[in-house]
């Protein structure tokens, strides 16, 4: 039995292999607020306002892939709103930044080789954890707000590999489990935010420097659609987070190396 075991564990290192991803990441914000078909206000900012990192270890152990990626990005986003008398509102919102964690895992489903390199599909599935924390302008009517959630996701990975030049396609689907928001009103009020989801696309391009490391780019787009929360009342005060879309971009840039 131990030498069938060791016997396993060889045969499975023979069939591994690691790959590390780190990138100074820039992310584009774009968070907008309805009141039916209208936006009510909206958060944006521009490439490399929001600077950061992307980090990804991933393993192929035979047929299965399994990937952790950590984003986190912070800086400073552009607030657009009005007053309660109708007056244009713009803030500058400080200490803005976005953490996004996930653990995928993946099956390969086929592989195709031929004369110029070989191509490779995986069917995915994971968790994930988002937390944005929205920051705060100098304005006195500003408040905190911070948005968190778990999340599951289901997608598809296809990898293409020419030479030199090493393609991905990922498509993911996910969605929310027990949203929230927390705003820093009233000593602090959470809102149960409605049904959160959305879906994600993934565009790596990396190029071999070697046959182990080399450099490469990310282009990330990230989407999801919060519907309104529910209701809360505190103080005879009721308040409710509305509908929301938001619709981010990332910049991505670094090296990679495989062991």
């Amino acid at each position: 039995m131990k030498k069938l075991i060791i016997a396993s564990l060889i045969g499975v290192g023979l069939y591994a292999s690691t790959n590390v991803e780190l990138m100074y990441s820039a992310l584009k914000f774009n968070y907008k607020e309805y009141s039916g078909s209208g936006v009510m206000d909206e958060e944006k900012s521009k490439f490399n306002d929001l600077k950061g990192i992307n980090l990804l270890i991933s393993q192929d152990i035979n047929k299965f892939k399994l990937t952790f990626n950590v984003e986190y990005n912070k800086g400073s986003t552009k607030y657009t709103d009005f007053t309660w008398d109708g007056t244009p509102l713009q803030l500058t919102e400080n200490n803005a930044y976005l953490y996004n964690a996930r653990f995928i895992g993946g099956y390969l489903l086929g592989m195709d080789e031929t004369r110029l390199g070989y191509g490779k599909v995986y069917l995915d599935g994971g968790l994930g954890y988002r937390f944005w924390n929205r920051g705060k302008s100098n304005y006195a009517g500003d408040y905190d707000e911070k948005y968190k959630w778990k999340y599951w996701l289901i997608g598809i990975n296809i990898n293409e590999n020419f030479n030199k030049f090493n393609f991905d396609l990922n498509f993911y689907y996910h969605k929310a489990i027990q949203p929230k928001m927390n705003a820093d009103l009233y000593g602090g009020t959470d809102f149960k935010l409605g049904t959160t989801k959305g879906y994600r696309i993934e565009i790596p391009i990396r190029y071999n420097l070697a046959k182990n490391y080399g450099i490469m780019f990310k282009y990330i787009y990230d989407y999801w659609k919060i519907n309104q929360s529910e209701t809360v009342t505190k103080d005879g005060v009721s308040m409710y987070e509305p509908d929301s879309k938001t619709k981010n971009q990332y910049m991505d840039i670094g090296l990679f190396y495989k062991f």
